[in-house]
């Protein structure tokens, strides 16, 4: 698998799918689907994430469906639909909308607006219907 850099400067119009890892260092107005997804300091990213475990450090105005996620403490999410972590989400940066997640962790820089949801042990958020 290969990686695939978008430089600082740079402005992804559409979707972008990788087997690997996407680092985003520019804007991506779009879809993102990959196993990584690594949001830098200087990311703007518009869309929705879709991977494995994203890391973020910059800005996501969107929405993520992933395993496990990173928010880092100098990260911004505005989630305008309701993101999904199947596992757990770590949260250190600002969050702003609704996050669902199978296990929460807030750091103490950790800055919320909005809803966050901690779905008992099994149930599957990312799969309607699983919780009896």
């Amino acid at each position: 698998m290969s990686d695939l850099v978008i430089g600082y400067g740079t402005t992804i119009e559409g979707a972008v799918q990788s087997l690997g890892t996407v680092v985003i260092h520019g804007c991506v107005k779009g879809h993102i689907q990959a196993h990584t997804v690594v949001c830098s300091k200087t990311a703007d990213v518009l869309g929705h994430i879709v991977c494995e475990q994203p890391y973020i450090d910059g800005q996501l105005n969107g929405s993520f469906e992933a395993a496990e996620v990173i928010v880092r403490e100098s990260a911004h999410v505005t989630a305008f639909e309701e993101a999904i972590c199947t596992g757990t989400c770590r949260v250190a940066g600002a969050v702003t909308g609704q996050i669902r997640a199978g296990h929460l962790q807030l750091e103490p820089t950790a800055r919320l607006n909005g809803q966050l949801m901690a779905h008992p042990s099994g149930v599957n958020p990312c799969q309607p219907g699983t919780a009896s």
